[in-house]
């Protein structure tokens, strides 16, 4: 990803000292935290350049040390409030765990969010569908925030409502707009919000005439860190967003990568899947840390291809899949070096590893395990961690995971899993 520009680095230099000093002892911590059994597991290097913490984790090869199993005997499954019949999702977009064990979802269809205690069972249900007070027109991501607060955003639009722990709502937030450089208000899609419930995401930046000539495009956008009054947006760059593809009908590019942004309390963490770096910014905007993971790019295999283009096919509504579209999709130059980012409530950071022969959209439930790398909030890689198939994680704690679980005829429902220290 493009550097921040420098202007944007507004630590002062007794700041920026306290800074590393806090993320070196964390990384320091984080070490002491192994058992001696670890004491084979890879270490990373962590060195301090002009003021920015730059960690250096092994290459995949090297990480191997299991950090946590998931303990599928202790899955929670939602139900309705009787306790004994399942409720019925149309498409589950993200589920978050609260501090006393329950547990949120958020549904394509209203009621788009739907709560449920630690045992499973329904608690809540808040934000219709529509226009009027405590209603969306649609639905874009969920969000949970200091105090167990709950924040769900408008995907077509620049609404965003603010619930209590309990649901109760609390009404609308200040509208997602920013200028641009041409002084044009735009809407900010968010991709994931602070503690205080700011917000990181883009404003768009593209034309069809972007699209003109053949080959690919790298699509960038300008990101914003906004508050929740919407009146303080912080510049954060341009950043790359998707590849696509030009010259056709289809802007897909199969095995490509798509930006992974997530936030902790007062941090963001971001990454563009092509490079081996994640980056991490404070509330003003500055750099404070870069996270680097060396790894070996290659291109796809032609059965990799093939597998890519039916992904793509499968993804298209009915109308749309003429077999003709599956020759015309086109396949990333090599593949990435991850898939998604998630911040859980202690920090840590989920880095998702990249499989190609599974599906690759954002709310693809994939049919094989999925392996996460586990890094300390100061970037030091922890571990692995291993989820089951068919289920797709958004959330994690110190002990417990969360996300959603798709059947063979693709029933989609919340789920809520322990973790457990892994057998050394």
């Amino acid at each position: 990803m493009p550097d921040v520009p420098p202007s944007l680095r507004r630590l002062t230099r007794r700041g920026r000292a306290r800074s590393i000093a806090v993320l070196a002892l964390a990384a320091i911590a984080a070490a002491c935290d192994r058992s001696p059994d670890d004491a084979d597991a890879p270490a990373a290097v962590v060195r301090d350049s002009a003021g920015i913490m730059i960690v250096e984790n092994p290459p995949e090869a090297q990480r191997t040390r299991v950090l946590h199993e998931v303990d599928t005997a202790s899955v929670v499954i939602a139900r309705e409030a009787d306790g004994t019949t399942d409720p019925t999702f149309e498409s589950v977009l993200k589920v978050v765990g609260l501090s006393d064990g329950s547990f949120v979802a958020l549904d394509m269809a209203p009621p788009h969010v739907r709560a449920f205690g630690a045992d499973g069972v329904a608690r809540w249900n808040a934000v219709g569908r529509g226009n009027g007070p405590n209603e969306l027109s649609s639905v874009g991501p969920l969000a949970r925030i200091r105090g167990d607060s709950l924040i769900v955003d408008e995907s077509q639009g620049s609404r965003a409502i603010l619930l209590d722990a309990d649901g109760t709502p609390l009404g609308d937030l200040a509208p997602r707009m920013v200028l641009d450089t041409a002084g044009v208000r735009r809407p900010v899609w968010p991709f994931a919000r602070l503690g205080d419930g700011s917000t990181v995401g883009y404003f768009l930046r593209f034309s069809p005439s972007d699209l003109q000539g053949s080959g690919s495009e790298l699509a960038t956008m300008p990101f914003v860190l906004l508050d929740r009054d919407g009146t303080l947006p912080t510049p954060l760059g341009d950043h790359p967003v998707a590849r696509m593809g030009r010259g056709g009908s289809l802007i897909i590019v199969a095995l490509s990568p798509y930006v992974s942004v997530a936030a902790g309390e007062s941090e963001v963490v971001s990454g563009w899947p092509e490079s081996e770096e994640l980056r991490v910014v404070d509330t003003g905007g500055s750099l404070i840390r870069l996270i680097r993971t060396s790894g070996d790019r290659r291109p796809p295999t032609a059965e990799e291809a093939d597998v890519g283009r039916d992904q793509v096919l499968d993804g298209l509504p009915v109308a749309l899949r003429d077999p003709g579209i599956r020759d015309r999709v086109m396949i990333a130059d090599s593949l990435p070096h991850f898939a998604r980012l998630v911040v859980g409530t202690d920090g840590r950071i989920w880095r998702e590893r990249f499989t190609p022969a599974r599906p690759t959209g954002l709310f693809a439930r994939p049919d094989s395990v999925t392996v996460w790398d586990v890094l300390a909030p100061s970037g030091e890689w922890l571990g692995i961690v291993s989820t089951p198939p068919s289920f797709y994680l958004t959330d994690a704690g110190p002990d417990w995971i969360v996300g959603s679980f798709a059947d063979e005829l693709n029933v989609q429902v919340p789920r809520r899993y322990r973790l457990r220290a892994a057998a050394r």
